[in-house]
């Protein structure tokens, strides 16, 4: 389901703050290889923009950074996954954001059920 901006504003202030879940992220990338890994997400303002700051989950390195100019925003209740991972995925995830940006590079975040860890 395609999401507004400030629709998916109100889904990742869930993600970010002293607060928030530790979540699973993926970002695919045209010009990089993929990445994937747990950690948490703050949101960062400069000159350039705003950009969402994924720090792992052991320390405040920053690990990946993902610019939300000239974005749009998907969500998914359900996890598409091949037949048998998709059970495992929809009992550990609420649902996943995706951020595509211009260029087609791709961040999205799957947050956790509140009731199942990231281990």
């Amino acid at each position: 389901m395609s999401l507004s901006r400030s629709e998916a504003d109100l889904l990742l202030r869930k993600y970010t703050g002293a607060e928030a879940p530790i979540v699973f992220v993926v970002l695919l990338s045209k010009s990089l290889a993929g990445a994937r890994m747990h950690g948490r997400l703050s949101l960062n303002t400069d000159d350039n923009g705003v950009r969402i700051k994924l720090t792992s989950e052991h320390d405040d390195s920053g690990l990946i950074f993902f610019p939300l100019g000239l974005c749009r925003f998907e969500y998914a209740g359900t996890i598409a996954a091949p037949p048998g991972l998709s059970d495992i995925a929809n009992r550990r995830f609420e649902g996943v954001l995706k951020i595509i940006s211009a260029s087609g590079d791709r961040l999205s975040i799957y947050e956790p059920k509140s009731d199942v860890g990231t281990s």
